[in-house]
């Protein structure tokens, strides 16, 4: 398999040249399909307000696929878009279910002592 860095290198390439100043970066990921095959995570992030055509879309997956190929990467490109502002919204909700699930576990950890008589 091709360096992560290498394949980020190629799929920015292949971005930039079929989506021009829409396209802001690229983040890649290993990931496990559906099919239990090993795939790459291909997340795209796009300038706001950027509306991409169905025949975008699949020009963008076969021209990443065309090019992983050709430089022996075997994995599927898995593809997602986002903005810049849905991954911060995203970060910000991970960030308030993480700590609520961390309150939960502090909460039950004091009541677990309590029920002990430790309290």
């Amino acid at each position: 398999m091709v360096i992560l860095h290498e394949i980020e290198d190629l799929c920015r390439d292949v971005c930039q040249g079929r989506l021009g100043a829409r396209f802001v970066r690229v983040a890649l990921a290993p990931a496990i399909g559906s099919d239990g095959e090993d795939t790459l995570a291909v997340t795209i992030v796009l300038t706001e307000g950027t509306a991409l055509t169905g025949r975008e879309l699949i020009a963008v997956l076969v021209d990443l696929q065309h090019a992983l190929t050709a430089r022996g990467e075997p994995r599927f490109p898995v593809v997602s878009y986002t903005t810049e502002q849905e991954l911060t919204e995203a970060a910000a909700d991970e960030a308030r279910e993480q700590q609520a699930a961390n309150e939960a576990a502090i909460d039950a950890a004091i009541d677990a002592d309590c029920d002990a008589g430790r309290g």
